[in-house]
Formats: C-alpha cells, structure tokens, sequence
C-alpha cells in the first residue's frame, strides 16, 4: 500500500479490517481492494494525497523537490533497488547542477 499517515478511531480500524477481509477471501492485491474500497465503494473514510515531496513512480515524473522516495510499481526486489540507484542519481545531478 505504501506510505499511510492515519488517524485510529473505529472508521479506520473498519475500514482495514475490511481490506483484510476482501484480501483474505479474494486473495486480492491489498492496494486494489483499497482503491475499489475508496473509489468505487466510496467508503466512508477521509482520505488525501500526500504533498508532490513524497513521490512515488506512479506519479508521473520526478522532480528535484522529493523529500522522500517510496519505490513502487515493479514486482523484484532487484527493480526497486534499480529505481532507488535511478532517483539517487537524479538528486544527485540536481545537487551539483
């Protein structure tokens, strides 16, 4: 699922027990089941994005504001160790540019 910042209370703690369940019953990907809880159920939970600062691939493009880097949309561990070399050089370039 990647980075979660929430606030526990009994919405939440509903909320994730019923992505374990789906998960558990449909031996579901848990980022699908969250996205079709969020979007198509449009479960009752307050939810955001975090700022463009914490960036994650299926973002779109990287730019030298990242803050934080969450390496995703690849199934190897090998691919995410490949796309932290990437962004690591790119903050690196934009430091001596």
């Amino acid at each position: 699922v990647g980075f979660i910042s929430m606030r526990c209370n009994e919405t939440t703690l509903r909320f994730w027990q019923e992505v374990y369940s789906n998960i558990r019953t449909a031996n579901a990907w848990e980022q699908e089941v969250v996205n079709t809880l969020i979007y198509k159920d449009s479960y009752p939970i307050s939810w955001g994005l975090f700022p463009s600062s914490i960036w994650c691939w299926s973002q779109g493009n990287p730019t030298p504001e990242i803050a934080l880097h969450h390496a995703n949309c690849v199934a190897k561990k090998d691919e995410k160790f490949a796309q932290m070399e990437y962004i690591r050089a790119l903050m690196d370039q934009n430091l001596t540019t």
